[in-house]
């Protein structure tokens, strides 16, 4: 890698690392939300790493984020191999929906 190359990759990283660190905790919990999704850019996934090390509300957030997808992906295999909620079960969420609605108008 030429010394043009690795100044503008080298570049891109530091800045990644730093806009990272300057955002609010609002826009970590966006991040970790996107890096569920797709992966971040190496500067700032270690800004974020970074950040994770000093913000406990963050990483409480981020582990909620990771529990949440693994229990949806759980049922989500439940219901494609017909194990998913039993009628009664789906009938009381429904009626429950159904009378919140009503409440609400």
């Amino acid at each position: 890698m030429n010394q043009s190359r690795r100044g503008s990759w080298l570049g891109r990283y530091v800045r990644g690392v730093v806009g990272v660190l300057n955002m609010s905790c609002r826009e970590h919990a966006e991040l970790l939300s996107r890096q569920l999704d797709q992966r971040l850019e190496p500067g700032q996934a270690l800004g974020l790493k970074l950040h994770l090390c000093v913000c406990r509300g963050c990483r409480a957030f981020g582990a909620s984020l990771r529990r949440l997808r693994s229990l949806t992906s759980t049922l989500r295999d439940e219901l494609e191999r017909g194990e998913g909620m039993p009628e009664a079960v789906r009938e009381k969420i429904s009626r429950s929906i159904i009378e919140k609605q009503q409440k609400e108008v």
